[in-house]
């Protein structure tokens, strides 16, 4: 897999570049000036720098013949501005393969880097990497195998769950074993669950702990609370109560990074159907990452932003999320070209009109 260093003391220009560059298979390195990047160069070796040009400390130029002066020849693109055609011929003295002109059109930048590297490599499926990978372990303490069953049942693949009939197991396993979570039977005997949890967390003090009541428990909240626990749940478990415990021990934090899509300055949702997560979740995520996309994409005053919604299930939540989107990109005053179901047409009528709005509708879904 070729190895690309992205130098630039702009942290957003840094992200668009790596973001763009990762989707297609490249691993990549960041510097955030001319020092730091030859440093890391001592250590990691690189098959291309795309190296800035105006950067504080040291600069594009003067890192570029250090570099040349130690004997390495690792190819360089500059990334620069208009204006600055002086320096760049300079820099072709040190044996520049390429220069970009900032602020960086991703299919440009793309097309650069495989006529000098060749063919990118083949584009990695995160979703699929992230569905294979396990991402931790939960422990029921419960005799019932019905319970173990149900409780299976409404887990993500991606969390292990082990089943214990007793303490005594239970205490064998989390001695070996790291859990993210206990969920203790609240008919425990010898000891009883309050005890039984703080002899396990003692051990595993880091776990969130869990009692599980019969559905018709009084104010089942009010004895967790009184009795140390994390949280509760009632049997038979239910999805939501399932949904609850995975939130609070990160789960979804984990599930749902990358939610979004960023293909250089293009931001796609990725299918709902990939997720275990609640619609709620689901669409907060995406919310959450766009926004945060959208700002930097305006810090960095980019020419065009592409909101894609192709795989977004229709919803009054997505409504509200691409009237959002849409709005805050354009106070951002940068255009913003929206792919989306025709559905979503109606949803941002503010839009239609505006000078910098284009909508394209989408042609298919996966």
């Amino acid at each position: 897999m070729p190895t690309i260093m992205t130098v630039d003391d702009s942290a957003t220009v840094r992200a668009i570049i790596t973001a763009t560059l990762e989707e297609r298979g490249y691993d990549v390195i960041e510097a955030q000036s001319g020092a730091a990047a030859l440093d890391l160069l001592q250590v990691r070796k690189a098959d291309l720098v795309l190296l800035d040009i105006m950067m504080p400390g040291m600069d594009g130029p003067t890192m570029l013949a250090e570099l040349r002066a130690r004997d390495d020849d690792t190819q360089v693109i500059l990334l620069t501005a208009r204006t600055e055609t002086k320096i760049v011929a300079e820099c072709m003295k040190h044996k520049i393969i390429d220069y970009i002109n900032k602020p960086v059109i991703p299919t440009d930048l793309c097309g650069r880097i495989e006529a000098v590297l060749g063919p990118a490599p083949k584009q990695k499926s995160i979703i699929k990497e992230t569905v294979s990978k396990t991402w931790g372990k939960l422990l029921l303490v419960d005799p019932s195998e019905k319970s173990a069953f149900r409780l299976r049942e409404l887990l993500p693949e991606r969390v292990t769950l082990e089943t214990v009939e007793n303490f005594p197991r239970a205490m064998a396993s989390v001695t070996t074993t790291q859990f993210q979570a206990v969920v203790l039977d609240n008919k425990l005997e010898e000891p009883n669950p309050v005890d039984a949890m703080e002899a396990i967390r003692e051990i595993t003090p880091n776990a969130t702990f869990v009692v599980s009541y019969l559905k018709n428990e009084k104010d089942p909240e009010a004895h967790a609370w009184e009795d140390g626990f994390d949280g509760f749940m009632r049997k038979p478990f239910k999805q939501e109560e399932v949904d609850s415990l995975l939130g609070i021990i990160g789960y979804y934090d984990y599930e749902l990074k990358g939610v979004v899509s960023v293909v250089g300055t293009t931001l796609q949702p990725r299918p709902k159907k990939d997720y275990a997560a609640s619609d709620e979740r689901y669409f907060s995520a995406i919310g959450e990452q766009l926004g945060e996309w959208i700002e930097k994409f305006g810090a960095n005053c980019v020419d065009e932003i592409t909101l894609n919604f192709t795989y977004l299930p229709h919803s009054e939540l997505s409504d509200v999320l691409v009237e959002t989107a849409v709005q805050t990109s354009l106070e951002m005053g940068f255009p913003v070209r929206v792919i989306a179901d025709e559905i979503y047409w109606n949803t941002i009528t503010f839009a239609h009109g505006h000078e910098s709005f284009r909508f394209q509708a989408a042609e298919h879904k996966g």
